[in-house]
């Protein structure tokens, strides 16, 4: 059985201990993103420059992938517009900030380092 949970913490212990083998997947860190951001925009035709896939990874710290995704569905709506630019990104960005909080992640990683595999 495999589950999955932002806040391990609040899982009941009894319940917990059903799950012996638990791992913690870190947000995608900058290279990760980097990709995804290159294979998501060659998939929509659009051809993106090197030093604008890093200054949108390097402003999406702390994203997870879902986050990343939420900012390519909303961005892409301009696309009916105009053509993409790295405008429409930073003004995304500007107005959004991750849905993980420098709470949950120091939280995750304690619980991890009791609880967890790394």
């Amino acid at each position: 059985m495999i589950a999955t949970t932002k806040v391990p913490w609040a899982v009941d212990p009894v319940f917990r201990k059903r799950f012996p083998m638990r791992i913690y997947v870190h947000l995608p860190d900058k290279f990760a993103r980097e990709e995804f951001l290159r294979k998501e925009l060659s998939k929509k035709g659009i051809k993106s420059i090197e030093e604008e896939i890093q200054l949108i990874a390097n402003k999406t710290e702390n994203y997870s992938f879902g986050d990343m995704i939420n900012m390519l569905k909303e961005v892409s709506q301009k696309e009916k517009d105009h053509k993409l630019q790295i405008d429409d990104f930073l003004s995304y960005l500007s107005k959004t900030k991750s849905s993980v909080t420098e709470d949950e992640l120091s939280r995750m990683t304690e619980f991890t380092n009791e609880f967890g595999y790394f």
